[in-house]
């Protein structure tokens, strides 16, 4: 009866492998597993299924959900955009990762700073805590190399665009809000939400800093206790460091479990998110692990999958080149950017010899090899001159009209090149996660990834001088407008080079 009733279901889910549905289909495998987990057992849901109460179990509640899926695929009930998406189709955008935002409504709802408590926690004072989280060393939490991943990773809109603000900013009082926030105690499940979501945003705070002084055991049981109580992102991190065996022994099982919890949240909530479609793609990988005990149980979905996720299975691909690889080539594109960008901004302010020095520099990196050590070299020497332009920037007072006009077009470039750089390493991030292989504990991958970051950061603060200096004289330099996209999909960089 078992298989009967299996191969039934593999003809009827056959008639809903369709793009609109991939996602949502992936959370109704957990269902499957436990209908074949009673039907192995002898029991039967027949009776159960006749009731409204117990049109979710068995073999006929799934096909019933898969019913319910069809019919509200026609988009009628589309999902909902996430917050960040419908930011990123604002005017604007730049501000979004340059600038906090204070997002009144939001904050009103989460509790209050307290930096005495935040300095308790940390067993370090706020101005080492500020230096901790703004270090650019490579982050201490392998199984996640940058954060930008995890913001499509919570429950609650309120927490959500918190660690939005943080992983943009990493401003102090927000990262005192998560830990206070965390603490809230009520019977309101929103509320409890809210809770444990911060929970698991300050917990990663202290993965991801644990090598520049954050506490990682502390880091390590808010995940875990967050992962219990549903937290999707932390069910996350457990599952992906159970397959990893980062931390522990690996476990396939144990990984596919706390995937499916993860999974089933997100698919409760309905957001369309890159997160989402990460935590559906790794799902897929893992049960189709050959360690995976119970491989064979899902062995034609998966293959009634491969068409929809051929993409993923190739970045899958054990043959394929190091990721680390394929994105160095846009990490030295990415590089030359921001130095063309530099150049451009000192020629408007006039920086004379300090300007020609760099130029000098810059056509001297361009005639080396292609690697790794050009990429470091870029960073130190671009670093170094924008901390003149910097100084510049602070000092000047006036610009002729032309000047004026030409700093608003580098202006302009140089909010695309944040948008840009913030697009690749969200992209970068999350190949790394989705990957079949170890890649994402690779030095040169963790290198690249930060550097990623690093000329995002960088960007704004370019971005951010030059409004500044907008404000200061008086002189009128509009926000940057370009648009902002979070996706799984590698932006293009088209090589640019100075004529």
């Amino acid at each position: 009866m078992k298989y009967a009733n299996y191969f039934c279901l593999m003809a009827f889910l056959w008639s809903f492998a369709s793009p609109a549905n991939a996602q949502d289909l992936g959370g109704l495998f957990k269902q499957l597993e436990d209908t074949l987990n009673s039907a192995n057992q002898g029991q039967t849901n027949q009776s159960s299924n006749s009731s409204g109460g117990g049109a979710a179990g068995g073999l006929g509640g799934l096909l019933n959900s898969l019913q319910k899926m069809d019919q509200s695929s026609s988009g009628s009930n589309a999902a909902p955009s996430s917050e960040s998406e419908k930011i990123a189709k604002s005017n604007k955008t730049i501000n979004f990762i340059c600038k906090r935002q204070p997002l009144p409504d939001v904050y009103e709802k989460l509790a209050k700073p307290n930096l005495k408590n935040l300095e308790q926690s940390f067993g370090k004072s706020a101005s080492q805590i500020a230096s901790i989280i703004s270090t650019d060393a490579p982050p201490s939490l392998g199984v996640v190399p940058d954060m930008t991943i995890l913001k499509g990773a919570f429950e609650s809109r309120e927490v959500r665009l918190l660690f939005e603000n943080f992983v943009n900013n990493r401003d102090i009082d927000d990262l005192s809000i998560m830990l206070e926030t965390s603490k809230k105690s009520s019977f309101d499940a929103s509320v409890k939400k809210m809770a444990n979501d911060a929970k698991f945003a300050y917990g990663i705070v202290h993965l991801f800093f644990s090598k520049a002084g954050a506490n990682e055991d502390l880091g390590n049981r808010l995940v875990r206790e967050a992962a219990k109580k549903q937290q999707p992102g932390a069910a996350y991190i457990e599952s992906v460091r159970f397959y990893y065996g980062v931390g522990r022994n690996r476990d396939t099982t144990q990984a596919v479990t706390w995937i499916l919890n993860s999974q089933n949240v997100l698919d409760e909530m309905k957001l369309k998110t890159p997160f989402r479609d990460l935590v559906n793609a790794k799902f897929y990988q893992m049960v189709s692990d050959p360690e995976y005990p119970r491989r064979d149980m899902y062995a034609q979905l998966i293959e009634m999958q491969q068409e929809m996720h051929a993409s993923v299975m190739a970045e899958m691909s054990a043959d394929r080149p190091s990721i680390a690889t394929e994105f160095l080539e846009d990490a030295i594109e990415l590089a030359r950017m921001r130095a063309d960008l530099l150049i451009d901004l000192g020629e408007v302010l006039g920086m004379g010899g300090d300007l020609e020095a760099f130029k000098a520099a810059y056509t001297e990196m361009n005639r080396q090899a292609n690697g790794i050590s050009l990429v470091k070299e870029y960073k130190i020497k671009t670093d170094a001159f924008q901390v003149l332009i910097e100084q510049q920037l602070k000092k000047s007072t006036a610009l002729s009209s032309a000047a004026l006009a030409r700093m608003q077009e580098v202006h302009d470039e140089n909010g695309e090149f944040v948008s840009l750089a913030h697009q690749t390493a969200f992209a970068y991030t999350a190949t790394l996660m989705g990957s079949g292989n170890m890649d994402i504990l690779n030095a040169d991958s963790l290198f690249l990834i930060n550097q990623y970051g690093n000329m995002r950061e960088r960007a704004c603060e370019v971005n951010n001088g030059m409004l500044e200096f907008s404000a200061r004289t008086d002189m009128k330099i509009e926000p940057s407008d370009a648009p902002v996209s979070e996706s799984l999909q590698r932006p293009t960089i088209k090589k640019k080079r100075r004529g």
